[in-house]
Formats: C-alpha cells, structure tokens, sequence
C-alpha cells in the first residue's frame, strides 16, 4: 500500500477511522490492528498469522507518533 492511500486516509473496514493518524498511534487503524489481539473490527494483523513482535509494533507506533513522515 503506497503511502498517499495509508496516511489520513479512513479505513475501508472501519469508516471513520484514518489508517494513520499522524502523530497519533492510538487513533490509528493500522497501530490498532497490528497490537490489538481483538481490534475494533476485523482481526488482528496479519491475518492467520503471528503477531508482529513486540518490538516491530512500537517502531511502527514511533513512526506514527513521530508524524509518520514518508521518507
């Protein structure tokens, strides 16, 4: 997924969510789905798959609340 359709762009599994939030791990549906065994909708990521280590879930939750810049 390119960047332009991840960041402050609504989920399409749950509108209303922006995929990434800049700034705001919390509020960000992909964060969401990577560190929560049961996410708000759906399941959590990867699908059938083993959860991201722990370590891997918070550089992406720094990315994201350091503004989740594209470069």
């Amino acid at each position: 997924m390119s960047f332009d359709a991840l960041v402050g762009v609504d989920s399409c599994e749950a509108p209303g969510t922006p995929r990434v939030t800049p700034g705001d791990r919390a509020a960000s549906y992909l964060y969401q789905k990577l560190s929560q065994s049961t996410p708000s909708a759906g399941v959590q990521m990867p699908m059938n798959g083993t959860p991201l280590a722990t370590e891997l879930q918070e550089a992406v939750g720094t990315w994201i609340d350091e503004g989740a810049a594209s470069d």
